[in-house]
């Protein structure tokens, strides 16, 4: 009786022989958190039951593997690097060891789909999975095993070794039954519904006894509950069992393994990440729900407070007046009373134009906006002290620009008034309509250029002790957030917001003028006064440390030198990629090059 065919490696060796070919195969190297969670990936498409196992009650193990990945950290790139390496690989050993129970499955191929919300989605990990299985590094691999690529369609590659690979919508919409796999990747898992996995996906991987793979980031998506709770299943089920289902790689993390990678093979495009993730904490804010959900993958609560007053209370300038005040380019914005006796409030902001602190790749300037004066009003508009007389008085005392003014409702002729009176005295008078939807983009401002430290308001000792100070600050502690689908708004616990909206409609209104190219025409060319206030500006470390729960964030790395570091790679292109990764790929056999030299010779 002939010997059995075994791969003599164990599991965890033959794991790791595998990621290996797929780093060869792909000419990119895993970094260190995506390795992690292939090497369990495989793991469970390797494992095998004992030919005596009958399934009991205690036996329930996951077989969906969960992953909250920081965005952008590479997570196509890695699955679309394992699943065209798995394709070639596990039915090539399958070949090589026939006896292998660990192997036997894939002898006829290895069955891998990526579903996705959208079919654009999919079509990420899909377009790079077969940018590596059309070039020529993947060609001399497929020449050395003897396999062929049979078909190449915009969302299915089949291979002459039985595997395929597909990209899937998984919108409630469409109908993907029939198709039979190892591995389901779904990406951006948190967008879809329990009923789509369970009911259509699932079952897909029945006659395989295949893995589920779910990754995401956290959302407020009401389809996000299933893939929340899958991810309590696994880690209640490593609590129980000590074996890891779920892995989380939030950006501190990805920035720390892009770092080590670039160690090894000196490559700055692994630095590109930290440096964006330095500028988003800037722009969207530390503690902004947008940040939280996608970098620091916090599940972020539906509602709640929107203001941490510590930190709030430490925007107040201590040494400056609310009052009127002629310096630097300032706008200002009007939140309309809605009624005769509701309370419209103005505010008056200056523009520190002398310091952007934000440049994206946008050519788009943030700019501290710093509150100067308010005024509160009710009663009528019309007559000698109604609304509109007092509002443009009020608006001399200052260098105001701009006004940004409420225009729904109510407030559309109260827009077209001031446009009559205004624009003649050089002040452009623009319109801003609430709505579910631009409330949901105000709200979200307004929050980043707080959280940003880029607001900043009036609030020396004389001015802590008027009506105005109490009401702006008891306001802002009263705002409650709240969703109307995904869009975000604003509530409160006390009677009105008025001084809230109004400050968010004055941060508006700056960022507006700058990115309307009609309106900038108007900025005048001697805006750039020195400012005589001291603005506490924030470095990234202060930002990331101001807060007993933040993490250690190194400030900004240096511009680095493209040149500087491409001495190090070796000339040698190809033999220089393989040295800087670390990826030992084997020399092609005498047969394949005798091959190659017949192809170039014509024969």
């Amino acid at each position: 009786m002939p010997p059995l065919k075994i791969c003599p490696q164990t599991t965890d060796e033959l794991v790791t022989s595998i990621l290996d070919f797929c780093e060869m195969l792909s000419g990119r190297a895993f970094y260190r958190f995506q390795r992690a969670a292939l090497t369990r990936i495989i793991t469970l498409l390797l494992e095998t039951p004992p030919e005596d196992f009958i399934l009991s009650s205690d036996d329930y193990e996951p077989a969906t593997v969960t992953e909250l990945c920081s965005r952008q950290s590479g997570k196509s790139t890695g699955l679309a690097d394992v699943g065209s390496g798995l394709c070639v690989i596990l039915p090539e050993l399958a070949k090589t060891f026939p006896n292998d129970m660990r192997l036997a499955q894939f002898k006829d191929g290895f069955f891998f789909g990526v579903f996705a919300p959208k079919q654009e989605k999919s079509q990420i990990v899909y377009g790079k999975l077969r940018d590596i299985c059309e070039s020529e590094r993947a060609g001399d691999v497929y020449e050395e095993l003897g396999i062929k690529v049979t078909a190449a369609r915009g969302d299915e590659f089949r291979w002459t070794n039985g595997s395929y690979a597909t990209a899937k919508t998984a919108s409630e919409t469409s109908d993907k039954e029939g198709f039979t796999y190892h591995l389901i990747i779904i990406d951006e898992a948190q967008l879809v519904s329990a009923t789509k996995v369970r009911k259509e996906l699932r079952p897909m991987l029945a006659a395989t006894n295949g893995k589920l793979v779910l990754i995401g980031t956290p959302s407020l998506h009401q389809n996000a509950g299933f893939f929340k709770s899958t991810i309590k299943e696994n880690l209640e089920y490593e609590k129980n069992t000590g074996v890891k289902n779920h892995f989380e790689y939030d950006y501190l993390k990805v920035i720390y393994d892009k770092r080590e990678q670039f160690k090894i093979d000196r490559n700055p495009f692994h630095l590109n990440y930290e440096r964006f993730i330095q500028r988003e904490v800037k722009d969207l804010g530390y503690d902004s729900d947008e940040f939280c959900m996608n970098y620091r993958l916090k599940w972020v609560a539906l509602t709640g407070k929107v203001f941490d007053m510590e930190h709030f209370k430490k925007l107040g300038l201590q040494t400056v007046e609310a009052g009127p005040s002629r310096e630097g380019f300032q706008i200002a914005a009007m939140d309309v009373a809605k009624d005769g006796g509701a309370r419209s409030v103005v505010c008056v902001g200056k523009i520190h134009m002398d310091a952007p602190t934000v440049v994206s790749d946008h050519n788009e300037a943030k700019y501290v906006k710093q509150l100067v004066n308010w005024l509160p009003l009710t009663g009528r508009f019309e007559g000698a002290t109604g609304q509109y007389a007092r509002v443009v008085e009020f608006l001399m005392e200052h260098n105001v620009h701009y006004f940004l003014i409420d225009a729904t409702g109510i407030g559309d002729p109260v827009f077209e008034r001031f446009e009559w009176i205004l624009r003649p005295k050089g002040i452009i008078v623009i319109p801003y309509k609430h709505s579910v939807v631009s409330n949901d983009l105000l709200n979200k401002l307004y929050i980043r250029e707080v959280t940003s430290r880029r607001f900043f308001y009036p609030a020396g000792p004389e001015t802590q002790k008027t009506e105005e100070y109490e009401l702006f600050i008891e306001e802002h502690d009263g705002i409650i957030k709240g969703y109307s689908g995904n869009y975000l708004q604003f509530f409160t616990s006390y009677d009105t917001k008025d001084f809230v909206i109004s400050a968010a409609l004055l941060c508006h209104g700056a960022d507006l003028i700058f990115k309307d190219p009609a309106l900038r025409t108007h900025i005048p060319e001697n805006n750039t006064l020195e400012s005589t206030v001291s603005i506490p500006y924030s470095s990234l470390a202060e930002l990331s440390t101001s807060q007993d729960d933040r993490p250690k964030f190194r400030p900004a790395m240096p511009y680095f030198d493209a040149g500087r570091y491409l001495r190090h790679i070796p000339h040698n292109a190809g033999q220089g990629l393989r040295n800087a990764q670390g990826l030992n790929r084997p020399e092609p056999s005498e047969a394949l090059r005798s091959r190659r030299y017949k192809r170039s010779r014509g024969r």
